[in-house]
């Protein structure tokens, strides 16, 4: 697999048409500030059990990620030569540094009697 370290996205897509592809599929992901920092969907009241320092750092965790809503944050191409498949994935550099931020999974909560909250990242392609 090719990554935007070994292969920009312009060579990955000349080698395609040098290797005679005949097409090029690509998909991007952008990310979604709903699904983000998440409460337990099974316990509606899990945000009432949340101390008031818990509240206001998950009130800031998703103040910044709707502030991100529908970036892009990764994108993926691929073709087949010779019934040979050959990928290309790309992040972009801001959601490792969201993530790592707000405290990745449990992060700051779990101190604070609050394990129901999960901060998840933008997935790629």
């Amino acid at each position: 697999m090719l990554s935007a370290d070994t292969f920009s996205p312009a060579r990955f897509v000349a080698a395609a048409h040098q290797g005679g592809a005949r097409f090029l599929y690509y998909e991007s992901d952008r990310f979604d500030a709903e699904a983000f920092a998440v409460i337990d969907s099974d316990d509606h009241d899990a945000e009432d059990h949340l101390d008031s320092d818990a509240k206001r750092m998950l009130k800031r965790i998703r103040d910044t990620a709707r502030s991100r809503n529908e970036q892009l944050s990764g994108i993926g191409m691929c073709f087949v030569v010779g019934g040979v498949a050959h990928y290309w994935l790309g992040e972009a550099p801001w959601p490792r540094s969201f993530v790592t931020s707000a405290g990745g999974v449990g992060g700051p909560f779990s101190s604070r009697g609050a394990e129901a909250v999960q901060v998840e990242g933008p997935s790629v392609v």
